[in-house]
This record gives structure tokens, C-alpha cells and sequence, in this order.
């Protein structure tokens, strides 16, 4: 630090003072002090200030006689830090502690026991910062899980009265050994070495999971949790998974500290909802949408559309309600654009135009509406589809919100090619071969034709397909395509073919597109029309890449889910619990639906209610009904119903609501169980239905930016 910044700091001290200062020039300059001067006293409330390594410190009274030393502009990015002993420059790893806890994946209390095969000690080698740093080192000899290094702090009392979110940062890089960094977008797949904070160790040991828990190998962590009503003290883990692996992984200037709101504009992951259509009456509608801002950015789907009655227009009132106020004209005004795909033939343009609170399509020349009882802009027909994309302001979103200030910048990019030749037949959408791959940084190819993503997100696919001419006849075309999770496929190229030619079977495209993990993505290609089968050149390539995550992410983000059954669940009368498998959800903003079971995709406190209409069968015998939710499948049950002496042939409702903390990955089920005889025609009948909601499980993120 240079007597400048000193000076600037002295001047910033003395104005919070209440005293007025005018510093020219670098006028004041500390010498270096060997060793930590003396406080001001017990029971002092003055600071005094010295130097130290290049380094400005303050000493303080504690309240009980006790100095207090900390670094000027140290901690989180509000200047608090917990952390005593975070940049080790005192040569010592003081208050960092090796524990034990047992074979487990999460820490139990994060003390105590014997760790064998991890250890913590002061390095000065291959320090980061300054001439210390802390090493945590897996010996490799055998399994490190449920070991690790662990540190006590105390926060305010303001913040036990009212809880705040708290920073967790730290830098780090492994200076030897092998470093498992697992996937961070896969909260089953961890670092081998995790990040959590246990509340009131002395006697609750609330285990906390913070907002990321792993590593992602960038160098620098940034995570967040929440402080506990009424906990002061805390304990942070730093928690070794199954792990053989023998690495030195190297810390430097660890903080804990309240995180400082930040604003800007709210910018959400892309989320599904169900957009409408006037004016048509069949078809496969799905929409997506995200918030940017004050502006919603939309994408609809319409496949085979068919029962056109007039013009075309859609809604979108999950999303919210357009404000016609923050656009210049609220009739003539451009929302975005539409692809009408003609199949077999070519692909039409068209504008988004505000239409009922929603919008129509007109021709981009301006000619005519979209209206298929006028041809416009052609005779509809089967396998025919619309695409849109609109950007929407609004009512009641704001450009500037609070945001958190975790950035999604992870570099995802795959890149193949054809590699060599792959025959298609004609008039057939083949699935094209890239067995050659040049990068796959998340390894999200299997070998030969698909991708499957492994970080939700907005993907740029490219793609070319090169091949040799043939001799077709007749009407047809020579497209290219994006097939998604098997069901869907969006055309990249298309080229309307006529009369009998000797065509290049060359085609090239790309698409933006919105995908969730777990979306699997395949490149197609067709020559749709009489002729000869063609062969893929092996210079043809796919290309996928992630578009840089959001700067900001709203903190108040919602996590919801409603699922529900739509079919009828048979519970078997033998007292054996069975689960609940939901297949049907009204709402789902992270796609949290796997296995008839919610998974968190974040950390926090969850409500979850649940609602089953149950029935008895004609003469059963039946006992009782018990119904509860269980996380993760095993231990305490939660918000059991019960209902004994049961009549023959009856309805009943079984319901109840609990609020659980969850860390990412955790699942949450519901269970029925029936007793008697175990007759079969004594079983229970748990209702489902295809549209109407008998069976039910409703869950929500509490809270948001504290």
C-alpha cells in the first residue's frame, strides 16, 4: 500500500470521526512494526493504527482488555470479517482445526475425532498472498470422506436479532497432487473438497449448506448463506468427500461477512410456461421466457399448427402484463420476430405486432396478416411450424433491483466433426454421426450423435453438413435441423428443390436456444425429395457453445413447484409405506420434477404441503390411511396424516405442511401407507387425474434479499 492510500485512509478515519482534515500530498508515512503494538486499554473505544508487511492495521479493545488486530479494508465487501486468523501472516494456522466426522458427505458438527487423512498446516513456499498462506493436504492413503479443517467464528448480535445473508471468499489453487472439481452444475457431483457452516456448534449444530458448496477451480470462492434467529456463533467447514486422491490445496485471506446489496438490472434463467393462441385450435404450444430487466424475452413453439379460424396471435399471461406505457406506439410497435416453417418446402418471415394485449404476425414486407383462412403466408398444413421471439416490457418489473452478484461465466464448448463417411437415405431426417471431437469441456458427448447438456443455460449451436451432389427429381427440400430431447426439432437450413437437378447436398446453420441440464441435443439432415441416397462429408462440424451466464441473477428469484398425479395410485393394505410418484406439474420454474420427487436446485428453506384424496374399496377392512413427507428418502418423517377406522367404500383427505432446509440436490417425497389383512381388495386407492387436481404436493423457496 502506497503513503498515498495511507494518507486517503487516515483522511477517511478522521472524517468519520467527526473531525475535518486537509491532506496534500502523501504527508503522513508509518514505519514498519516487527511485532503487533499494544491496544489502548481495557474498556477503550480509540483505534490505533500501524504498518506492518505493506500492510495498514488497526488495534482495538475488545471490551474485556483483550487486542483486537485486523486489517484495514479487509473482509467481505462490506469490510467485516469474522475470520481472526484469515491471512495466516502471523506464521500460524491458530483456530484451524483437522476434524473427523465419520463417512459422510455432509459435516456432522465439523470437530473432534481423529483425521487421518487430512491435514492442515502454514505454508510459506507456495504461498498466494503476503509470506504465509494455509495448506489442507490429503495424505492419499485411503478415503479422506467426512475429514476436514474446520474454524469457529461469532458474528453480531444485529444479526442473530435479524438475519442477514453472509459471504463466505476465499482464494485457493492446488499446488500438487490431483484435485477432483466434480461438476458444478451437479449438485451430486462435488468438488472433492466442499464448503459448509454449522450453526451454534455448541449445541444445535445446524448443518448449513452455502450457495455454491464446491470449488469450481477458478481460484477464488464466493458463496452465501443466511444466519439463524437468535445463533451468534458459527463454525466453517471446510469438508472432504470419498476421496482417494492424494492433493495440497493452498488458502489465502478467508472472510465471512454480511454480503452488501448490490443493484443493477435482474436478469433469470430461462423458465417454461404455457403461452395461447387465438384463432387456432390444435397444435403443440410450449413457450419459454426470462427476465432481463424490465423486459421479458419470450420464445414460443408451435408445432403443426392446424384449425385456423383467422388471424393468428398469442398471449402470454403467465409472464405478466405488457406495459404499453414504455413504448413509443402502443399498436404499430415491433415486439419481435416469427418463423413460419413450411414443411417440405421453405421457411416465411414475419413481425410481432401488439395485438389484444398479446401480439399478431404480419408478413415482414407488411403485405398481409398471418392468417391461415387467407393462405398467408401459405396453405397450412401438417408437419408445418411457427417459431417466435419477442422481447416484452413488463408492468411492475424495474431495470435496477436488488441482485446477487454470482456470475455464471463458466466456459462450456463442444466442437466435432463427421470425421468420416456416413451414407443417409433420402426423403428420412437422418441423425448425423460427429465421432471426431476437437473439445467437450463438460464431457456432454456420447461418442457418436448426442449431446447432452450439463449446464443449464442459453446455447449457441452451429452446425454444417457437407455432401456429395446427386440427381434428384420432383418437389422437396434440403434442410437442416436441431432435434431437442427427441420430441422437438427446429430447422437451421432449408432450400425448396424443383424439377429434376443434380444438387450439393450442403447445407449450414446455427440457433440460440434455451436448455436445461439434461436436455439432450442431435443434428439432423434430410434430402426430401425422389433421388439417390447421399454420403456426409468428414469435413462437416457441429459447434455448441454456452452463452456467457447473467452478470446478475435476481436474489428474490422464485423456486416453486405444484405437481400432482394423473393417474390413480394403488397403496397395497400389507403397512409397508409406498412412495408417491407425481407425473403431472402446473408449475415448475426450475424443472425440480424427477422420479415423482421435488429436487432442490438451491440451497434455502423450503415449504412443502402436500393434499391426497384417498378412497377405500367396497367391503374392505381397511384400519387406516397414513400418508408423510420424507427428505432424501430415509429418516424423520414429516407432517404425518393419519385416519383410522375407516368405513367401507369412502373418500378421505389426508393433508399437511412443513418447512424444511434443503440443501442443493435434496429431495423431498411424499409416502402413503394402508393397513389390514393384505388382501388386495382391501387396498387403497390414491386419486389422480389427467387435469383435474386430486392428489397433490406443493413446494416454495421461503423468502428473498434480506
Amino acid at each position: 500500500m502506497s503513503k498515498f492510500k495511507y494518507a486517503i485512509v487516515v483522511f477517511c478515519i478522521l472524517l468519520m470521526s467527526g473531525t475535518f482534515a486537509y491532506l496534500e500530498g502523501p504527508v503522513i508515512e508509518f514505519d514498519h512494526q516487527a511485532s503487533d503494538p499494544a491496544g489502548p486499554g481495557s474498556g477503550s473505544n480509540d483505534v490505533r493504527l500501524f504498518a506492518a508487511s505493506k500492510k495498514l492495521y488497526t488495534v482495538t479493545d475488545d471490551g474485556a482488555g483483550v487486542d483486537v488486530v485486523k486489517e484495514v479494508g479487509s473482509g467481505s465487501s462490506t469490510g467485516i470479517n469474522y475470520i481472526d486468523n484469515y491471512d495466516f501472516e502471523d506464521g500460524t494456522v491458530t483456530g484451524w482445526t483437522a476434524y473427523d466426522d465419520g463417512a459422510v458427505d455432509a459435516p456432522v458438527d465439523g470437530t473432534g475425532g481423529s483425521a487421518d487423512e487430512i491435514s492442515v498446516a502454514i505454508e510459506s513456499t507456495d504461498n498466494q498472498l503476503g509470506t504465509y498462506s494455509m495448506e489442507i493436504t490429503h495424505a492419499g492413503g485411503g478415503s479422506a470422506q467426512g475429514e476436514g479443517v474446520s474454524y469457529d467464528f461469532s458474528v453480531d448480535t444485529e444479526f442473530a436479532n435479524h438475519p442477514q445473508m453472509m459471504k463466505v471468499e476465499f482464494y485457493y489453487y492446488v499446488s500438487s497432487g490431483t484435485f477432483d472439481y466434480g461438476d458444478s452444475s451437479d449438485p451430486t457431483d462435488p468438488s472433492a473438497l466442499t464448503v459448509y457452516v454449522i450453526g451454534n456448534p455448541a449445541s444445535a449444530n445446524t448443518v448449513i449448506q452455502p450457495t455454491p458448496f464446491t470449488v469450481d477451480g477458478s481460484g477464488k470462492y464466493e458463496g452465501y448463506f443466511q444466519t439463524n434467529t437468535g445463533y451468534t456463533d458459527y463454525r466453517l467447514a471446510i469438508h472432504a468427500i470419498d476421496t482417494s486422491a492424494a492433493f495440497t490445496m493452498v488458502f489465502d485471506n478467508i472472510s465471512v461477512g454480511p454480503s452488501a446489496k448490490a443493484h443493477g438490472p435482474a436478469m433469470t434463467d430461462w423458465k417454461s410456461f404455457t403461452p395461447t393462441a387465438a384463432n387456432i385450435t390444435a397444435g403443440t404450444l410450449t413457450g419459454r421466457y426470462r427476465r432481463v430487466g424490465d423486459t421479458a424475452d419470450i420464445q414460443i413453439s408451435h408445432i403443426d399448427p392446424t384449425g385456423i379460424t383467422g388471424n393468428i396471435s398469442y398471449q402470454f399471461a403467465e409472464v405478466g402484463v405488457m406495459d404499453t406505457a414504455k413504448m413509443s406506439t402502443a399498436t404499430a410497435f415491433t415486439l419481435g420476430s416469427a418463423a413460419y416453417y413450411d414443411a417440405g418446402n421453405q421457411t416465411f418471415d414475419g413481425v410481432l405486432l401488439v395485438s389484444g394485449g398479446g401480439f399478431a404476425i404480419q408478413s415482414s414486407d407488411g403485405a398481409a396478416w398471418w392468417d391461415g383462412t387467407a393462405g398467408q403466408p401459405v396453405a397450412y398444413g401438417a408437419g408445418d411450424d411457427i417459431f417466435i421471439r419477442a422481447s416484452v416490457p413488463i408492468v411492475g418489473w424495474s431495470s435496477n433491483t436488488v441482485v446477487s452478484s454470482d456470475a455464471d461465466t463458466r466456459l462450456v464448448s463442444f466442437t466435432a466433426f463427421a470425421g468420416g463417411a456416413q451414407t443417409v437415405t433420402d426423403n428420412d431426417l437422418d441423425e448425423i454421426d460427429f465421432p471426431t471431437i476437437t473439445q467437450d469441456t463438460h464431457s456432454a458427448w456420447n461418442g457418436s450423435d448426442t449431446y447432452t447438456v450439463k449446464v443449464s443455460g442459453t446455447y449457441n449451436i452451429s452446425s454444417a453438413v457437407f455432401g456429395d451432389s446427386v440427381a434428384v427429381t420432383g418437389t422437396g427440400s434440403n434442410a437442416l435441423a436441431v432435434y431437442v430431447n427427441s420430441t422437438t426439432t427446429y430447422f437451421i437450413y432449408s432450400q425448396p428443390l424443383s424439377g429434376s437437378v443434380t444438387q450439393p447436398t450442403n447445407r449450414v446453420g446455427s440457433i440460440t436456444l434455451p436448455f436445461n441440464a439434461g436436455d439432450t441435443i442431435v443434428i439432423q439432415a434430410v434430402l426430401n425429395t425422389t433421388g439417390a441416397a447421399w454420403t456426409v462429408s468428414e469435413t462437416s462440424y457441429l459447434s455448441i457453445s454456452k452463452v456467457s451466464g447473467p452478470a446478475a441473477i435476481a436474489a428474490s428469484e422464485v423456486v416453486a413447484a405444484q405437481y400432482y398425479l394423473t393417474s390413480s395410485q394403488t397403496i397395497d393394505d400389507t403397512s409397508s409405506a409406498e412412495e408417491v410418484v407425481f407425473d403431472g406439474a402446473t408449475t415448475d420454474t426450475h424443472n425440480a420434477l424427477s422420479s415423482g420427487r421435488f429436487y432442490a436446485p438451491t440451497a434455502g428453506k423450503y415449504s412443502i404441503s402436500y393434499a391426497v384424496y384417498a378412497g377405500t374399496k367396497g367391503g374392505s377392512t381397511t384400519t387406516y390411511i397414513q400418508t408423510y413427507l420424507l427428505k432424501n428418502g430415509t429418516g424423520a418423517e414429516y407432517v404425518g396424516g393419519l385416519i383410522s377406522d375407516l368405513a367401507a367404500d369412502k373418500k378421505y383427505m389426508l393433508n399437511g405442511t412443513v418447512i424444511l432446509s434443503l440443501n442443493a440436490g435434496d429431495y423431498v417425497s411424499l409416502w402413503g401407507e394402508a393397513g389390514d389383512a393384505g388382501d388386495d381388495s382391501d387396498d387403497v386407492t390414491f386419486y389422480g387425474h389427467a387435469t383435474n387436481q386430486l392428489t397433490t404436493m406443493s413446494v416454495s423457496r421461503i423468502g428473498g434479499v434480506m
